[in-house]
């Protein structure tokens, strides 16, 4: 799945109050009997244990008398649990066994380990955003070999970012990194790739770090490391009017290929208003911005070759959406009332580049902002439709095809808040996005409904070994394992 991160600081935030109460399902047990001396079938449906319902045939002859007992196993309910004294404001990263977000108390930021299995707080440290900007969410922290990075510090001085590693069940310190400023860390395969400044020279780096004993296995000028992070490749991006893109191999910090996208698409790109970064095909794609200067495009999409580099395709003016699932679609974007709009939805090729256009955006420029920025949009619990409410009605597309289809009876919305740290900071911009909040809702309606367990889709948050941790609009952490027995 695609990461997120960065939002536009002139769409609107969906602001949505709702309530997910989770329930269990329940199972009945039918019997009935039948003979055939008499015309009469007697049945009975009763409440019964969740584990099996039986069905007994009893035929009678003047000669015998046959009995046959089918048993049909019938699953239990998943395993849930909440934490419901607690307000969940960050992103959530697990492993098997162990899950880390970002707590708000009435002092600050903590983070906190928790079970998968049974939702109970592990251990809890204090939490700092570093130099992460205001407007972005609270994130820059992982889990890579059953250890926990994070950023530390005083929330009022970026200065003081320390990275801090974990054990991820008791929440050992196992070691700490000076990190200025910081980003984050996020987990590299082996290593945490740990984004800071080197503040003797004003530059931000890049460090990998060893999971398990802090050893700074390599360095390199850099900036952004948060989109691709995979076992065996990291997309470290330097942020700024003149942004470079180096492809590094994670475990020896080696350069496989460094490409400055102006030179390459001959066009002035920007890290202004965000950026993306998506792994397809053997395809980097990538969008970028223009700089605050320059208004002759808003953006550009491209695809460099992950092997070589290679830019092998570019589109002005065309953005990829930040949906919460992975999809190969882009948006094209004009000149809107007051900025600009996104017209259109295309499926996009990531080795040619090309683009079919499968839908039409709404007129409204912020409407068709907040679809494409995923803001007061629904997805379908499959995973693969997403949908935008036009004149109270609902338009949806499947993310694959392209093809247009109907809203189910139950849309999954995310909500987008951010939260308010002018209590612990100082200066004007003091609201940092929280990690995304799900709710379900009726489609006919609006409402807020409720969803059984087994209802919870996996994109609402991190899925591993049967369970999903996932936030309500609420602010309470929930997880839904698999069934018992």
């Amino acid at each position: 799945m695609a990461k997120t991160r960065w939002m536009l600081n002139l769409v609107a935030i969906a602001m949505v109050l709702a309530l997910v109460a989770a329930s269990c399902g329940t199972s009945d047990e039918v019997q009935s009997t039948a003979t055939s001396a008499g015309s009469s079938t007697t049945s009975t449906v009763a409440g019964a244990e969740p584990t099996a319902a039986s069905t007994t045939v009893q035929s009678t002859t003047t000669s015998t008398t046959t009995t046959v007992v089918v048993t049909t196993t019938v699953p239990p309910p998943p395993i849930t649990w909440s934490l419901d004294d607690e307000l969940a404001v960050g992103r959530i990263v697990a492993d098997e066994s162990t899950a880390a977000t970002v707590l708000r108390t009435e002092t600050g930021l903590d983070i906190v380990g928790i079970d998968v299995s049974s939702g109970d707080l592990l251990w809890r440290g204090p939490y700092s955003m570093g130099g992460r900007f205001p407007g972005s969410g609270l994130g820059g922290f992982d889990i890579s070999d059953g250890v926990v990075a994070h950023m530390a510090g005083d929330l009022g001085d970026q200065n003081s970012t320390i990275i801090t590693g974990r054990d991820a069940r008791t929440g050992e310190i196992l070691w700490e990194i000076d990190a200025p400023a910081a980003f984050g860390a996020e987990g590299c395969g082996e290593v945490f790739c740990i984004s800071s400044t080197d503040t003797r020279r004003g530059v931000r780096t890049v460090l990998g770090v060893d999971a398990r004993s802090g050893e700074i296995r390599w360095q390199m000028d850099g900036g952004d490391i948060d989109y691709i992070t995979d076992p065996d490749l990291v997309i470290v991006l330097e942020v700024g009017d003149r942004p470079v893109v180096h492809a590094v191999e994670p475990d020896s910090g080696d350069v496989r290929w460094t490409v400055n996208p102006e030179e390459a698409l001959d066009a002035n790109m920007s890290t202004n208003y965000g950026w993306n970064f998506v792994r397809r095909d053997g395809v980097i794609l990538g969008t970028l911005n223009r700089p605050f200067q320059d208004d002759s495009i808003y953006g550009a999409t491209y695809g460099l070759d992950e092997a070589t580099g290679e830019a092998l395709w570019w589109h002005e003016d065309v953005r990829m959406p930040r949906w919460r699932i992975d999809s190969a679609m882009a948006a094209t974007a004009s000149d809107g009332d007051e900025w600009f709009r996104h017209d259109s939805l295309s499926l996009l090729d990531a080795r040619t580049g090309e683009l079919v256009e499968v839908v039409t955006l709404p007129g409204d420029d912020l409407l068709s902002n907040k679809v494409v920025f995923a803001s007061e949009i629904g997805y379908g619990s499959d995973g693969r439709s997403v949908f935008w409410n036009v004149d109270g009605e609902w338009v949806g597309l499947n993310v694959d095809s392209g093809d247009s289809v109907a809203a189910p009876v139950v849309l999954w919305t995310s909500v987008l808040d951010p939260e308010d740290l002018s209590l612990f900071m100082s200066g004007e911009r003091t609201a940092w996005l929280r990690g995304v909040r799900y709710q379900p809702i009726a489609s006919a309606t609006g409402e807020r409904v409720d969803v059984a367990p087994e209802g919870v889709p996996d994109f609402v948050g991190p899925t591993v070994g049967g369970w999903t941790i996932w936030t309500d609009v609420d602010g309470i952490l929930r997880g839904r394992g698999p069934s018992q027995g």
